[in-house]
Protein backbone atom coordinates (compact mmCIF):
# COMPACT_ATOMS: atom_id res chain seq x y z
CA UNK A 1 0.00 0.00 0.00
CA UNK A 2 0.96 3.21 -0.52
CA UNK A 3 1.67 5.69 2.27
CA UNK A 4 1.64 9.48 2.01
CA UNK A 5 2.70 11.41 4.55
CA UNK A 6 1.95 15.05 4.19
CA UNK A 7 2.68 17.25 7.47
CA UNK A 8 3.22 21.07 7.85
CA UNK A 9 6.06 21.31 10.38
CA UNK A 10 6.53 25.24 11.69
CA UNK A 11 6.53 27.09 8.23
CA UNK A 12 7.69 24.19 6.39
CA UNK A 13 5.18 21.37 4.49
CA UNK A 14 6.91 17.84 4.81
CA UNK A 15 6.06 15.21 2.33
CA UNK A 16 6.90 11.68 2.19
CA UNK A 17 6.16 8.71 -0.36
CA UNK A 18 7.01 5.13 0.62
CA UNK A 19 6.90 3.05 -2.70
CA UNK A 20 4.68 0.06 -2.91
CA UNK A 21 6.39 -3.27 -2.45
CA UNK A 22 6.39 -5.24 -5.52
CA UNK A 23 3.65 -7.71 -4.53
CA UNK A 24 1.55 -5.32 -3.78
CA UNK A 25 2.15 -3.49 -7.42
CA UNK A 26 1.61 -7.44 -9.04
CA UNK A 27 -1.67 -7.71 -7.10
CA UNK A 28 -3.07 -4.35 -8.44
CA UNK A 29 -2.12 -5.01 -12.11
CA UNK A 30 -3.24 -8.39 -12.45
CA UNK A 31 -6.73 -6.93 -10.38
CA UNK A 32 -6.74 -3.95 -13.12
CA UNK A 33 -6.27 -6.12 -16.29
CA UNK A 34 -9.32 -7.83 -15.18
CA UNK A 35 -11.44 -5.16 -14.63
CA UNK A 36 -10.35 -2.87 -17.34
CA UNK A 37 -7.76 -5.08 -20.04
CA UNK A 38 -5.41 -3.20 -21.91
CA UNK A 39 -5.73 -1.34 -24.95
CA UNK A 40 -4.30 -2.54 -28.69
CA UNK A 41 -4.30 -3.45 -31.69
CA UNK A 42 -5.24 -6.89 -33.37
CA UNK A 43 -4.53 -8.14 -36.69
CA UNK A 44 -7.18 -10.34 -38.34
CA UNK A 45 -8.26 -12.29 -41.17
CA UNK A 46 -11.87 -11.23 -42.34
CA UNK A 47 -12.83 -12.46 -45.88
CA UNK A 48 -8.92 -13.00 -47.28
CA UNK A 49 -8.21 -9.70 -45.93
CA UNK A 50 -6.09 -8.62 -42.85
CA UNK A 51 -7.35 -6.25 -41.16
CA UNK A 52 -6.01 -4.18 -38.11
CA UNK A 53 -9.02 -3.11 -35.56
CA UNK A 54 -8.54 -1.99 -31.93
CA UNK A 55 -8.99 -4.11 -29.44
CA UNK A 56 -9.45 -4.74 -25.96
CA UNK A 57 -7.23 -7.82 -24.14
CA UNK A 58 -8.63 -9.39 -20.53
CA UNK A 59 -6.72 -11.71 -18.59
CA UNK A 60 -9.39 -13.33 -16.22
CA UNK A 61 -8.68 -16.50 -14.18
CA UNK A 62 -10.46 -18.74 -17.07
CA UNK A 63 -8.25 -17.71 -19.88
CA UNK A 64 -7.81 -14.38 -22.26
CA UNK A 65 -10.79 -12.14 -23.88
CA UNK A 66 -10.09 -10.21 -26.43
CA UNK A 67 -12.61 -7.67 -27.53
CA UNK A 68 -12.46 -6.49 -31.49
CA UNK A 69 -15.33 -4.73 -33.17
CA UNK A 70 -17.08 -6.33 -35.72
CA UNK A 71 -16.73 -10.06 -34.30
CA UNK A 72 -18.28 -10.68 -30.70
CA UNK A 73 -15.72 -11.44 -27.71
CA UNK A 74 -12.79 -13.96 -28.67
CA UNK A 75 -12.53 -16.25 -24.99
CA UNK A 76 -9.83 -18.04 -25.21
CA UNK A 77 -9.55 -20.99 -22.52
CA UNK A 78 -5.81 -21.95 -21.27
CA UNK A 79 -5.50 -25.03 -22.16
CA UNK A 80 -5.98 -23.67 -26.32
CA UNK A 81 -2.98 -21.16 -25.32
CA UNK A 82 0.64 -22.47 -25.45
CA UNK A 83 2.09 -19.53 -24.89
CA UNK A 84 3.23 -15.92 -26.08
CA UNK A 85 6.16 -14.05 -26.76
CA UNK A 86 6.72 -10.48 -27.40
CA UNK A 87 6.85 -9.56 -31.31
CA UNK A 88 8.43 -6.06 -31.07
CA UNK A 89 8.93 -3.46 -28.05
CA UNK A 90 4.63 -2.87 -27.79
CA UNK A 91 3.40 -5.90 -29.94
CA UNK A 92 3.20 -10.04 -28.72
CA UNK A 93 1.85 -12.81 -30.37
CA UNK A 94 -0.23 -15.59 -28.48
CA UNK A 95 0.25 -18.87 -29.81
CA UNK A 96 -2.42 -21.17 -29.77
CA UNK A 97 -3.34 -25.27 -30.30
CA UNK A 98 -4.66 -25.88 -33.54
CA UNK A 99 -7.43 -25.56 -34.81
CA UNK A 100 -9.51 -23.26 -32.79
CA UNK A 101 -13.28 -23.44 -34.44
CA UNK A 102 -13.76 -19.79 -34.99
CA UNK A 103 -10.08 -18.65 -35.73
CA UNK A 104 -8.27 -19.15 -38.87
CA UNK A 105 -4.78 -18.88 -37.81
CA UNK A 106 -3.13 -20.30 -34.46
CA UNK A 107 -1.17 -17.16 -33.64
CA UNK A 108 -2.89 -13.99 -32.42
CA UNK A 109 -0.76 -10.61 -33.04
CA UNK A 110 -1.96 -7.71 -31.02
CA UNK A 111 0.21 -4.10 -31.56
CA UNK A 112 0.17 -1.19 -29.79
CA UNK A 113 -0.51 -3.12 -26.00
CA UNK A 114 -0.04 -0.93 -22.65
CA UNK A 115 2.84 -3.11 -20.67
CA UNK A 116 2.69 -5.90 -23.48
CA UNK A 117 5.58 -7.32 -21.22
CA UNK A 118 3.74 -8.10 -18.17
CA UNK A 119 0.94 -9.25 -20.41
CA UNK A 120 3.35 -11.65 -21.93
CA UNK A 121 4.57 -12.89 -18.44
CA UNK A 122 0.70 -13.21 -17.08
CA UNK A 123 -0.18 -15.12 -19.72
CA UNK A 124 3.09 -17.68 -20.11
CA UNK A 125 1.87 -17.83 -16.12
CA UNK A 126 -0.89 -19.32 -16.94
CA UNK A 127 -0.97 -21.15 -20.67
CA UNK A 128 -1.82 -24.97 -20.04
CA UNK A 129 -1.89 -25.57 -23.76
CA UNK A 130 0.63 -28.05 -25.21
CA UNK A 131 2.22 -27.42 -28.85
CA UNK A 132 2.43 -30.81 -30.81
CA UNK A 133 3.01 -30.02 -34.09
CA UNK A 134 5.30 -26.76 -33.95
CA UNK A 135 2.48 -24.43 -34.23
CA UNK A 136 4.53 -21.81 -31.72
Amino acid sequence: MKLNIDKKIGNQRLKVEFPKDEETKKKEYIEWMRKEGAGCQIYEKIDDKVTKNKAKIKIVPNGVIISSPPENDKKIPWDKIVGSERWTYNSLKINLVKDIEGLESPIIYLTNCYSAIYIVDMINESAKGVDEEGWS
